[in-house]
């Protein structure tokens, strides 16, 4: 029921029901360091009715002369309801909300969008100063070259990626699931990370029904205390307020509200050492709860396989949770869009094209050194 859903997300964010009231009204209150914070929620499950905006006016009137910030909301299970409130002298203060757009209001799902942007937008400018030295031309600009995911080892050309992020990443689910894309060093896992977080949150942004992206590189939390941690790190950088604490945001994750990208877990590896890096993503396992989707990437000489990630998470996660995909190669055409970015001549590009497709040349881009100059997205990392 609305009611039950709307007093658990008021509970998760500190504040405490006073009204005593078991009806359609209800008066949240929280404390903030020395000031108070007041909520009076209408919820609609069924048409409005006089009596309860009677008892809509009566709650404001309760709280109208004590201190603290005052907000009036109105929850409708069906917004269709929303359209019968002309009826009544409601205030311009009133605000008018469905479940998905009071839950993107009280945990400021646009901040965790807008940051998604911001640090695309800083990514592809960095993206493109890296084509540009090493092309020597200032007309180049970084591009995202669409690429293909499938499952480990399949022998099919793949998927869209956005297709598959919106038709099982994104898509509701009753269980946790947990997404590795694997793929040898340069192959564009995190631009495919930056892209990914860059679509869901488009795709919140046109309709909040839609989950917002929670983008976690791991270069940000080389160390760090466990999931709650990260959260916590993540609301005070966004400066969250009206009571967003890390188990209320965790829980919003477990409810299937918001999507978690870990890009880099190769990386922390690498740095940090196996034992760390294990002990991190069974941390994450804490995450996977409910109806909760995590996307993490790593290279496959670290991560593989859907046996090594339950181990390494210490067996916390079922292993049909776990869905393990590799980054497809690009093709010939990839390749000389690739290229073309680089801006190359194209009689340069078709030299290139032709030392690539010599037998045994996949053998020699093995070796991670390598790898970026022949599999193509060497800037797409």
């Amino acid at each position: 029921m609305l009611k039950d859903k709307i007093n658990t997300l008021y509970g998760n964010l500190n504040y405490e029901e006073i009204s005593g009231n078991q009806g359609a009204v209800r008066c949240f209150h929280r404390v903030e360091g020395a000031d108070h914070a007041y909520e009076i929620v209408w919820m609609l499950e069924e048409r409005p009715t006089q009596e309860q905006f009677m008892d809509f006016a009566h709650q404001l009137s309760e709280i109208m002369n004590l201190p603290g910030n005052k907000r009036q909301r109105v929850v409708a299970a069906d917004t269709t309801m929303l359209v019968d409130l002309g009826k009544f002298r409601l205030g311009a203060e009133v605000k008018t909300y469905s479940w998905f757009s009071l839950i993107n209001d009280l945990f400021h799902s646009d901040h965790f969008c807008g940051k998604v942007m911001q640090d695309y937008s800083a990514y592809a400018a960095l993206m493109t100063e890296r084509i540009r030295t090493l092309s020597g031309s200032r007309r180049v600009d970084y591009h995202y070259i669409p690429q293909q995911v499938r499952s480990r080892n399949g022998a099919d050309k793949g998927t869209d990626w956005d297709e598959l992020v919106a038709g099982s990443i994104i898509s509701s689910t009753t269980t946790p699931s947990l997404f590795l894309v694997q793929a040898p060093a340069g192959y564009g896992k995190t631009s495919l990370s930056y892209e990914i977080a860059r679509f869901v949150a488009e795709r919140h942004m046109n309709d909040p029904s839609e989950p917002f992206p929670l983008f976690i590189p791991f270069a940000k939390y080389r160390r760090f205390g466990g999931v709650r941690d990260i959260l916590r790190r993540e609301i005070e950088e966004m400066k969250l307020y009206g009571g967003v604490n890390s188990q209320a945001l965790l829980q919003l994750i477990h409810d299937g509200h918001a999507v978690v990208i870990l890009d880099g877990f190769d990386e922390l590896m690498a740095e940090m050492g196996k034992a760390t890096a294990q002990a991190s993503l069974a941390a994450i396992a804490e995450f996977m709860q409910g109806e909760a989707r995590v996307l993490l990437t790593s290279r496959s000489a670290y991560l593989a396989t859907r046996a090594e990630v339950v181990e390494m998470m210490d067996t916390r996660v079922a292993p049909e949770a776990v869905h393990v995909l590799e980054l497809v190669p690009f093709d010939g055409a990839q390749q000389r869009q690739y290229l073309e970015q680089m801006g190359m001549e194209q009689s340069d590009v078709q030299r290139a094209l032709d030392v690539i497709a010599k037998p045994n040349v996949h053998d020699l881009c093995q070796e991670s050194v390598n790898a970026e100059h022949c599999s193509g997205p060497s800037l797409q990392r």
